[in-house]
């Protein structure tokens, strides 16, 4: 945290910091002009300790942006230009030192010490249940948010945790697609219905969220036309070795439907080239699905392995030409 007093001493050390890296003037007045509209809310609220929290609600107040935290997805230009100077100031306020990447990476969860217990009892009940790797890392994902959340609302231990908590955190999500909600509802129960089962809370929250329930294909479908599918594969420059690896990936991803999870682990030894057909074990159901090799897709494939994929030990079939594609 960081007082009235210091924080005008903070943002002159992180303009400087700006101007010794010799950024644009436009870029630093840009900044100045963020820190003066903070420094104008804080003595106008008469906010005496400047934290993330406050710093989040003043965004909300002053910009009408509202996010979780500054490591949230990248919004628009005009939105993200609003968050990078305060992104900043908070990870000055946090670390004491300066660093302009700060929303480049989150930093790893720690858990507060009054939800240590369930956090990893709950996670010890996710392997148990003999979940796929995916669908705990939503699980776990999920809860770390509410943890961090109650933390920022000053909820330090479980036994604080109550419905309106619970409501204020799920707001966040009122943008989101009814699927999303429902799946996040679904985390939501079975955490709150461990913590009550497990003698951590008096009271079944899970029994107040509603189900939220989605038809699986609920949505709204969409599909390439033929004429479209046709202009992506001709735009792929099929002389650049990448472009090789990119062809040959569309055109399993159009002919097979197979997800870029999927396709991202496929090896050599999944295709039975005599027999003309894909065989995986698909990583959200572990199921082995077997398709077809279409021979267009066949030719593809053997193009860039015999002419283009860089020599490697990588099992996959398709690797990196690069440190970036």
């Amino acid at each position: 945290m960081c007082s009235q007093e210091k924080i005008q001493i903070v943002i002159e050390m992180i303009l400087s910091q700006l101007k010794n890296r010799e950024l644009s003037e436009y870029t630093i007045e840009d900044y100045r002009f963020h820190y003066q509209e903070l420094i104008s809310y804080i003595f106008e609220k008469d906010i005496k300790e400047i934290n993330e929290k406050s710093l989040l609600v003043f965004l909300k107040s002053r910009f009408e942006i509202d996010v979780p935290d500054f490591y949230a997805k990248r919004f628009s230009s005009s939105v993200n230009r609003r968050l990078r100077p305060l992104a900043l100031l908070n990870s000055y306020i946090k670390t004491g030192s300066f660093n302009p990447t700060c929303r480049k990476e989150k930093p790893p969860f720690v858990c507060p010490d009054g939800f240590w217990e369930s956090y990893n009892g709950f996670l010890d009940y996710l392997q148990r249940k003999d979940l796929k790797p995916p669908t705990i890392y939503t699980n776990r994902k999920l809860v770390e948010r509410l943890i961090l959340y109650l933390s920022n609302e000053e909820i330090d231990t479980v036994d604080l945790l109550s419905m309106e908590h619970i409501t204020s955190f799920l707001k966040q999500f009122r943008a989101n697609s009814a699927k999303s909600n429902g799946s996040i509802l679904y985390v939501l129960r079975g955490y709150l219905s461990y913590f009550f089962r497990e003698g951590f809370i008096e009271v079944d929250f899970s029994e107040f969220l509603p189900h939220l329930r989605v038809p699986r294909h609920g949505g709204i479908p969409h599909a390439w036309s033929k004429e479209e599918l046709r202009a992506i594969l001709k735009a792929v420059d099929r002389e650049d070795p990448a472009g090789k690896r990119n062809y040959a990936i569309l055109l399993l991803v159009i002919q097979t439907g197979f997800r870029a999870a999927d396709i991202r682990r496929l090896q050599l030894k999944d295709i039975d080239w005599k027999g003309h057909r894909i065989r995986i074990i698909t990583g959200k159901t572990g199921q082995e699905v077997e398709l077809p090799l279409l021979e267009n897709t066949g030719w593809a494939i053997i193009d860039y392995l015999k002419n283009d994929r860089p020599k490697t030990g990588c099992n996959c079939l398709f690797v990196r030409h690069n440190g970036r594609i």
